[in-house]
């Protein structure tokens, strides 16, 4: 192979390479993903990205079903279309649905299931519980017969095990880092009654999320929910199974106490591990920030204008419950008085910004501002400084407008200039077809030397002419061989070579002529950053 053919495939590859980061910079590139397991030892889908999404929109990744799981409904009818196609997501993702056909199977009887087993509100609207942690939960098969049976793990298994696997066959993963018997035995023994096929859900469920906590160190030592802050898993996992022992059973108390109610759930706040919140049918626990615009709500979910009545005109929906509550979960005896925006215009100028609200370039950045830079929800508090303080900001910002105008205008000239060296090399390509093997390397020499001249700074002595010979030399005889005799007849230009080389990629290790450096990316606009919250 001669050196011009040489040169001309490290030529295509070089600029191919630049196309590829170019064009994967600009999301042209399909990513065609391996998806990563959720935890560890876990089965997933051998499908790339499109053709998840293709099957299902939600299988793109565990973050977007984490994102449908937090979005709130407001009919029972959307509540389990949406259970369903998170469910079918999820089998998605776990390599157990491949094919639209299976996918329509799956959904036809998943509804047929959660049609059943529902139970629907017959409150006037349909109106469903706010689950701050999600979409609520089915009733894993909740029998109007209490279980008998000896409580032990193989009889429990003969008894609910078949139909747990028939909805939650992703389960087996579980079982490889907690055995199904051994975790039965392990519960029973710390004095459950497992009464149920909700109860026996309900326990078998817990190895999933410690499965995933067990990765989140930070969560041990959060102290959340009363567990005493830790470094060691076994103690942490320990003091979790007891603490939703614990959950569980005020559960069932709170349902033993209204019977004939459809709709009960029990909320737990996490910074207050003693107290729990009873939400029985059309009920909303409200909690309003003193002097602010922030509230809270845990229970049947409000409307928008339910919330802006309730908060600045102080009146209640109908057919809805409200129990006022402090920041410690207390019931109050007496109503808070209604939200005066103009008060708080006051107190609040505005030119104040909560801190983690404001953006290196002065902007406020917005929870989809914040999840496109960080990556990630906007923190909780966060979240409330920013609700608090959008009543106080101008909801255009001009300078904003032509900040973000102007740099659209220097990414279409960043693509300009990249274009133009695109098309520029690939006329220098067919330039080189027509040229001798010398003519090759001399012009390679050139082009290198012009690149090498502009970042150092010659030594007394050292031509430009002299560079480029000794470049040649390089070119045409390999880099070993070349830069010896270079060495010898030019030693302070081999030392300025070597000092270069050492600089940028080091030393070759391979012979045959030097790669030649590819056209430089230029910086790219990177968005403003939050501050820390």
């Amino acid at each position: 192979m001669t050196f011009k053919h040489l040169f001309l495939i490290l030529f295509v590859l070089l600029f191919g390479f630049g196309a590829f980061i170019l064009l994967r910079d600009t999301n042209v590139l399909s990513d065609g993903d391996k998806l990563k397991p959720k935890f560890e030892g876990a089965s997933v889908s051998t499908l790339n990205k499109a053709s998840r999404v293709a099957l299902h929109p939600l299988a793109s990744d565990w973050k977007a079903i984490e994102t449908a799981v937090n979005q709130l409904v407001s009919t029972w009818e959307e509540w389990v279309q949406r259970t369903v196609e998170i469910s079918l997501a999820e089998d998605v993702l776990y390599g157990l649905i491949n094919t639209p056909e299976e996918l329509a199977a799956a959904r036809k009887k998943d509804l047929a299931v959660y049609m059943e087993w529902a139970a629907r509100s017959e409150a006037k609207g349909s109106i469903l519980p706010n689950y701050p942690f999600g979409v609520p939960r089915v009733p894993d098969d909740e029998l109007d017969s209490i279980y008998k049976g000896p409580q032990t793990a193989s009889a429990l298994i003969a008894e609910f095990d078949q139909n747990w696997m028939e909805r939650y066959p992703q389960s087996v993963d579980w079982d490889t880092h907690y055995p199904k018997a051994a975790w039965l035995r392990k519960v029973i023994s710390l004095g459950v009654k497992i009464q149920d096929g909700g109860d026996y859900g309900y326990y078998l469920k817990l190895r999933r999320d410690l499965i995933k906590h067990k990765d989140t160190p930070d969560r041990w030592r959060s102290g959340e929910f009363g567990i005493s802050p830790t470094s060691n898993f076994e103690e942490y996992e320990s003091a979790y199974i007891n603490r939703k022992i614990w959950e569980n059973q005020k559960r069932k108390e709170v349902r033993a106490a209204y019977p004939d109610e459809p709709q009960i759930t029990t909320f737990f706040p996490s910074s207050q591990p003693d107290k729990y919140l009873p939400v029985v049918g059309n009920m909303t626990y409200v909690y309003r920030r003193p002097n602010s615009s922030g509230m809270r709500t845990y229970g049947t979910l409000l409307t928008q204008e339910q919330k802006i009545n309730l908060r600045d005109k102080g009146i209640e929906p109908e057919d809805i419950e409200i129990i006022y509550i402090d920041d410690e979960y207390n019931v109050l005896t007496e109503k808070p008085k209604p939200y005066n925006h103009e008060e708080w215009l006051k107190n609040n100028t505005y030119d104040h910004v909560p801190e983690g609200l404001r953006a290196p370039d002065g902007t406020i950045v917005s929870p989809e501002r914040y999840r496109e830079i960080i990556g990630e929800e906007m923190p909780y508090e966060t979240r409330q400084k920013y609700d608090e303080h959008v009543g106080a900001e101008s909801p255009i910002d001009p300078n904003t407008a032509r900040r973000e105008a102007a740099q659209e205008a220097a990414a279409r000239e960043v693509a300009k200039v990249e274009f133009e060296r695109f098309r520029d090399s690939m006329r220098q390509r067919e330039e080189f077809k027509t040229m001798a093997d010398q003519e090759v390397a001399r012009e390679l020499a050139k082009q290198f030397s012009q690149q090498f001249l502009s970042k150092q700074s010659l030594k007394q002595g050292t031509t430009p002419k002299g560079l480029e010979d000794a470049l040649q030399i390089m070119f045409q005889h390999g880099f070993e061989e070349g830069f010896r005799r270079v060495r010898r007849d030019s030693p302070s230009i081999a030392d300025e070579l070597e000092r270069y080389l050492s600089e940028t990629q080091g030393p070759p290790k391979r012979q045959g002529p030097p790669q030649r450096p590819g056209p430089q990316k230029p910086p790219e606009a990177a968005p403003p950053e939050p501050e820390a919250p």
